[in-house]
């Protein structure tokens, strides 16, 4: 149901948003903005969809490799910082999960914000 490319570009696409919002909001560019946060938060829900649908049949890449080959693996590779990404991969649809829920939950409230300004 999901593929990778499509979790991918809207995954890049709700992290570098926060950018653009930032960026409008500077300029006072409210329509900017309020676009922004709109597209920052339907990008979050598609990643949090992404995420719980992985989560449910999700098998870690590396439980079938032996501890041994894994900690060389680790170690040998990004000048010893491989084994964050290890970690990150073995454990995606969780880091989406929480991705998403950060950065749609921003959305969101911006969007709030936006509809509805403080009195």
């Amino acid at each position: 149901m999901f593929s990778a490319w499509p979790i991918a570009v809207a995954f890049i696409i709700m992290l570098t948003l926060v950018f653009l919002v930032e960026w409008s909001e500077k300029r006072g560019h409210r329509s900017l903005e309020t676009f922004g946060f709109a597209i920052m938060a339907l990008t979050g829900l598609y990643c949090l969809a992404a995420g719980l649908h992985l989560a449910i049949g999700w098998q870690d890449p590396f439980a079938d490799m032996p501890p041994e080959k894994l900690v060389e693996g680790a170690t040998s590779h990004a000048r010893g910082r491989g084994a964050i990404v290890l970690l990150v991969i073995s454990l995606w649809p969780y880091v989406l999960i929480a991705a998403s829920l950060f950065f749609g939950g921003l959305g969101f409230l911006g969007l709030w914000r936006q509809i509805r300004p403080i009195r």
